[in-house]
């Protein structure tokens, strides 16, 4: 199915080849596996500071337990912001879009694109925040994306602007970055959401999704007939 608009933005989709409902679950609990090592460690530190605070100010003092929950509490967010906790599931992703062989990555990014409204649906939908994953290239001032059912190109800036947004629940809010593109004038989407699925840290995976908004910013302005472009983070 195509879906072409009098936007400069063309989309194109096609039944999923590699990145189906099985892979989707693969993904999901390799991303969830970090989080059960860390999300204890990170539970016990704002219990115990929490309780070393009501400790406090009932008897006065100060335990030596506060000790053990605040050093429990540095350590992992230490940890959660510095080592590869997306490393689990973005090599995963990174090893399927390199599987699909539709496009070299190159200098572009492995990305993941969600549309609005979705195209994914159901369980499926419910499970993964992604309709696809594939790889995002800005060049010459065109962008594209090439995923495993998914294509885009955008070949100027007539009915579009960018802002770049935090990720949404999902990302706890503050995991990464989100891109989103808005089609004022496409007749089947509102807009498309990019994430970048290649770090392996969080603070990786921010700085990344900042580059990649700056490119495709960038690469909207300078458009010949390049409307005001919306650069604001909502964070």
């Amino acid at each position: 199915m195509s879906e072409d608009s009098p936007t400069a933005c063309s989309i194109q989709t096609r039944p999923p080849l590699g990145f189906g409902l099985e892979e989707v679950v693969i993904a999901n609990v390799l991303g969830l596996l970090p989080a059960l090592a860390l999300g204890p460690l990170l539970g016990l530190g704002l219990v115990g500071v929490g309780a070393a605070i009501v400790y406090s100010v009932r008897f006065g003092t100060m335990s030596w337990w506060m000790l053990i929950a605040l050093s429990s509490l540095v350590v992992g967010v230490t940890l959660f912001n510095f080592t590869p906790y997306l490393g689990f599931a973005n090599y995963y992703i990174k090893w399927l879009v390199s599987s699909q062989q539709r496009a070299e990555t190159g200098s572009g990014h492995i990305c993941q694109l969600t549309t609005v409204p979705r195209l994914n649906t159901g369980f499926r939908g419910f499970l993964e925040d992604a309709d696809d994953i594939g790889v995002l290239q800005v060049q010459d001032g065109v962008i594209t994306f090439t995923g495993d059912h998914i294509d885009v190109a955008i070949t100027g800036s007539s009915g579009i602007s960018v802002s770049l947004r935090n990720i949404g629940a999902r990302g706890f809010w503050f995991i990464g970055r989100r891109v989103r593109i808005e089609l004022h004038n496409h007749p089947a989407f509102q807009a498309i959401n990019i994430v970048e699925r290649q770090s392996r840290t969080i603070r990786e995976s921010r700085a990344l999704g900042l580059r990649i908004f700056e490119a495709i910013d960038e690469a909207l302005r300078s458009s010949r007939d390049s409307p005001r472009i919306s650069a604001s983070e909502n964070e």
